[in-house]
């Protein structure tokens, strides 16, 4: 059962049960909070197995790599970021399948951008407690082991493309020519641009009705479950590639 499996990754890659954001271990105000939300009807994760190239219902919510928050989003590096966009719409021969490309004893850096949240808080760092403040800039990657895609699935919603200049300009106010605050506003302006241009992947229209008549032939076997076992999932990635790579998959 995911659930349980989730309590032992968390007790294998962690050590313990604490807030990724706050380090805190506060048992009674810790939960999980789901990156994909359990909310989503059916056809909107069938679009997602789509352009992830997944199996139809095998993309489960109450999944081990799916597990945040609501209140700000994770963003990968440049690099992990060009390998989701390139991965749906890839021709190439040699195709990894997600499961092995994004395998569960991974875990990824991420930066941390907030969207509503902009209250200071408290995180332990060695036994003492460090403030951060709105944009928290100074704030640490966080390491994890929610899968890029799915962050990113997360995110693209969040991140409207007219608002990427603010972000950037709150996280790095005074960017002066040639100073190193210029060069991280100028990457942080990449990541974010290519974060959205990679959720327009999945909201380009071609590939939505795609999506949905690929839903259509696949559909039968009941209900979707909502959670189920990460082990043994296999891709059907390489017979939709190019299907995709037509609709704006150009990658």
């Amino acid at each position: 059962i995911a659930r349980s499996e989730l309590a032992k990754l968390y007790d294998k890659i962690y050590g313990d049960r604490f807030c990724l954001v706050t380090q805190t271990s506060d048992a009674d105000i810790l939960q999980i909070a789901h990156v994909i939300q359990r909310a989503s009807k059916s056809h909107t994760l069938a679009l997602y197995e789509y352009c992830l190239g997944l199996k139809f219902k095998t993309l489960h919510v109450d999944s081990r790599r799916n597990s945040f928050t609501n209140r700000w989003f994770l963003l990968p590096d440049v690099g992990t970021l060009e390998d989701v966009n390139s991965h749906g719409g890839a021709t190439s021969e040699a195709v990894t399948s997600f499961r092995s490309k994004w395998n569960l004893k991974m875990k990824t850096r991420y930066t941390l951008i907030s969207i509503s949240f902009t209250e200071s808080f408290l995180r332990e760092t060695g036994g003492q407690p460090t403030t951060h403040q709105y944009p928290y800039s100074d704030f640490p990657l966080l390491e994890c082991h929610v899968a890029p895609p799915f962050a990113i699935i997360d995110a693209g919603p969040k991140c409207k493309r007219d608002q990427i200049d603010q972000i950037v300009l709150d996280r790095y106010p005074q960017q002066t020519e040639g100073s190193t605050m210029e060069s991280d506003a100028k990457e942080l302006k990449q990541r974010l641009t290519l974060l959205c241009d990679t959720w327009d992947l999945f909201m380009n229209p071609g590939v939505r009705a795609a999506a949905k008549t690929w839903e259509k032939s696949e559909t039968g076997g009941g209900k979707r479950k909502r959670e189920q076992s990460d082990a043994g999932q296999t891709d059907g990635r390489s017979t939709r590639s190019k299907t995709r790579s037509a609709h704006g998959g150009t990658h």
